[in-house]
C-alpha cells in the first residue's frame, strides 16, 4: 500500500503499518530499515545511543544498531557532542583511543594531548590518595584505597574494604606504557583476585602473603584492572590488597 518495499503481508508480521512508509516516523522508509541498514522499523533511535536513526545514517554514517559504533568506549551520541569522531577510534590519530584519553583527562580531539609515556614506576602509596592514572572501576561495588592497615613497602597499600559474599572491588591503572613488565604486590585474604589487561584475564594469584605479580605489556596504551569478589562463606570478611605497583 505505501511503497516503502516491504510487502503488506511482511510489513503485519513485523509489526509494521503497511500504509505508512515510514511508520516510526524517523526519517527512514521501512524497507530501507528491513533491507539495507537493519534497524528497527517501529523504533526512531534502535540502539538508544540518543542519535535518531535517520541522523545516524544520513549525517553521521555511524550504525545505528551499535551505540558505540567504533568501539572506543564513548557512545556515538556523546562523541557527536564531544566533537570527536564516532567512526574513529582515535580520532586524533595520536594511538591512544578516544576512551582512553577521556578517562585519562586528555583531550582526544588534540594529538598534542597525550597521556604521559611510563617508562618506569615505584609506587607504595605512601601519600594517601590515588596516583594519577589510578581510579575506582565504576562497575565494582566498592573500590581499593589507601590504607595503613597493613603493606609491603611503607605504612600503606590500597585495601579493598570488607566484602561480603557477592560483593566486588575493582581498581584500574591506565596509562601510556613502553614495553616492558609491570610487577606489583598482592595479597588476599578470601578468594583468588582476578587481574585483567585490556579485559584479557591474566594468571591468577591466591596468596595470603604478598607476592610478585608481573604483567607483560607491550608498548602503547593499556588498561590493567584488578578485581576482586567477597569470600563465599558470608562472613563478610574477605580483602585484597595492591602494594610495591
Amino acid at each position: 500500500l505505501d511503497g516503502d518495499g516491504v510487502g503488506n503481508r511482511r510489513e503485519l508480521a513485523l509489526g509494521l503499518a503497511p500504509d505508512a512508509a515510514d511508520t516510526d516516523g524517523d526519517g527512514l522508509p521501512d524497507g530501507e530499515e528491513v533491507n539495507v541498514t537493519g534497524s528497527d522499523p517501529r523504533r526512531t533511535d534502535s540502539d538508544g545511543d540518543g542519535l535518531d536513526d535517520r541522523v545516524a545514517v544520513r549525517v553521521h554514517r555511524t550504525d545505528p544498531n551499535r551505540t558505540d559504533s567504533d568501539a572506543d568506549g564513548i557512545d556515538d551520541a556523546l562523541e557527536v557532542t564531544l566533537a570527536t569522531n564516532p567512526n574513529q577510534a582515535d580520532s586524533d590519530v595520536d594511538g591512544v583511543p578516544d576512551g582512553f584519553e577521556r578517562a585519562y583527562g586528555t583531550d582526544p580531539r588534540s594529538a598534542a594531548s597525550l597521556p604521559p609515556l611510563v617508562s618506569s614506576m615505584d609506587e607504595s602509596f605512601e601519600a594517601g590518595v590515588l596516583p594519577v592514572g589510578w581510579r575506582v572501576d565504576a562497575l565494582s561495588d566498592a573500590g581499593f584505597s589507601p590504607t595503613a592497615e597493613g603493606s609491603f613497602t611503607g605504612r600503606r597499600a590500597l585495601w579493598t574494604p570488607a566484602l561480603d559474599a557477592g560483593e566486588d572491588a575493582g581498581i584500574e591503572l591506565r596509562g601510556r606504557f613502553v614495553a616492558g613488565t609491570l610487577r606489583m604486590r598482592i595479597r588476599v585474604d578470601g578468594d583468588v583476585p582476578a587481574v585483567f589487561v585490556d579485559d584479557v584475564l591474566q594468571p591468577a594469584i591466591n596468596s595470603a602473603a604478598w607476592t610478585e605479580h608481573e604483567i607483560a605489556l607491550s608498548a602503547g596504551p593499556h588498561v590493567v584492572r584488578i578485581a576482586y569478589v567477597g569470600t563465599r562463606n558470608g562472613r563478610g570478611d574477605g580483602r585484597a590488597a595492591i602494594d610495591d605497583v
